[in-house]
């Protein structure tokens, strides 16, 4: 049984009466779609084996889902179990998040970093080594200067359906908080 089978029957057993139902890719690549429905509340969640879960609830005011990839990352069945029931339960909405890593970006969009690299015409290790350092100096420099004027820099992506999103410069540090990776320091070597 597959992880979406999974949380199709675990679904099914904690809200009674959903109409949950699977659609199978057509191409071994494509994502497995889930459609959760009770009570005219709707979530759907997307599964690609070996990279998780995406789930999106669905609003009458969305003109369209197709696209748009899904607005929560979830990384295990139960975790993605917990949070459609708390969607289906409280009637509220997914968050959709307006700041993204580029590499959250790209997985948003359901591309690879290999994909991605064609596209550019690079290497996927050029595309890996872009992802994990997004900042560089001349970045962090112009950063710097607009902090000095008590400013923030950002850089916004705007997709071809208007939403947009904000760039992170920087990975996560430790206890969430965002910082960049000081430069290392050379050792000076003597010369004899």
């Amino acid at each position: 049984m597959s992880q979406i089978q999974t949380v199709k029957q675990k679904l099914e057993a904690r809200l009674p009466g959903v109409s949950a139902v699977i659609d199978e890719p057509l191409k071994p690549d494509s994502p497995w779609m889930l459609d959760v429905v009770l009570d005219n509340r709707a979530v759907n969640v997307e599964w690609r084996p070996h990279r998780g879960f995406g789930i999106s609830s669905q609003e009458s005011h969305r003109d369209s889902y197709f696209g748009e990839g899904p607005d929560e990352i979830l990384s295990s069945v139960d975790e993605t179990v917990g949070r459609v029931v708390e969607l289906i339960k409280s009637g509220t909405s997914t968050v959709v998040p307006s700041e993204l890593t580029l590499a959250e970006l790209r997985e948003r969009l359901s591309l690879s970093q290999a994909q991605l690299a064609q596209r550019l015409r690079v290497s996927q290790a050029a595309v890996s080594d872009l992802e994990k350092n997004l900042v560089r100096s001349q970045l962090q420099t112009l950063r710097k200067a607009v902090q000095a004027l008590g400013a923030q820099l950002e850089i916004r992506a705007v997709l071809p359906n208007a939403r947009a999103f904000t760039l992170r410069l920087s990975e996560p540090g430790p206890s969430g908080t965002r910082r960049t990776q000081p430069p290392r320091k050379r050792r000076a070597t003597r010369r004899r």
